[in-house]
């Protein structure tokens, strides 16, 4: 008896059939070459227009949080107040 269970004449009939059925396994149908570089031609000009929007959206969500946080005086892009030491009387 193995760890499973099985006697060991079963798990090597398990294993024939497997391998039987893994040797005359043959595909349906061909590759489909036409189809892949297909994809493979369109895929970059998809990429390019992803990445294009995507660099729009950011720089429009950078520009209005900068335009925001100006108006709003939040941040560090809120005026300074300017410290002025004047010596008098020297």
């Amino acid at each position: 008896m193995n760890a499973t269970g099985d006697s060991p004449g079963r798990s090597e009939d398990v294993v024939r059939v497997i391998k039987a059925d893994v040797s005359t396994w043959t595909p349906e149908r061909g590759p489909r070459w036409a189809a892949l570089w297909g994809s493979v031609q369109e895929r970059p000009r998809r990429l390019f227009k992803i990445y294009a929007v995507a660099g729009v959206a950011l720089a429009a969500i950078l520009v209005g949080a900068f335009i925001a946080m100006s108006a709003l005086d939040i941040g560090s892009l809120a005026s300074q107040p300017v410290v002025s030491q004047s010596v008098s009387g020297r």
